[in-house]
């Protein structure tokens, strides 16, 4: 029980570049605080099987699941733009560079 609330990793979402060398999974992670919490994910950047990098945040639905309508992402050359859009708070936007890094906002040296 405290695996499945706490800690479960269950894929909400795969968005996968145009040219299909990468994919963008995005993961809840457990379940939503109770009551009214939020929701935790982990958002991952994989090409191929191998992960180049990976970000923790929380998605705040009035206490409710995420959901892939929460997500977005857009594709360059060389990183992917996820927006994250529920329903408490303003949409945050995210860098996922294919170099492993990540600028958005909680990250290192974002401002």
């Amino acid at each position: 029980m405290i695996y499945r609330t706490k800690y479960r990793e269950t894929e909400i979402a795969r968005f996968v570049s145009p040219d299909r060398s990468r994919q963008l999974i995005v993961y809840e992670i457990g379940e939503p605080g109770f009551p009214f919490g939020p929701a935790d994910c982990r958002v991952v950047l994989l090409a191929g099987k191998d992960r180049i990098g990976s970000l923790d945040m929380q998605v705040f639905n009035d206490g409710g699941w995420a959901k892939e309508s929460d997500f977005s992402a857009a594709w360059t050359d060389d990183s992917v733009s996820v927006t994250v859009h529920s329903e408490e708070q303003e949409d945050r936007l995210y860098e996922m560079f294919s170099d492993g890094r990540i600028f958005g906002p909680g990250t290192e040296g974002y401002e």
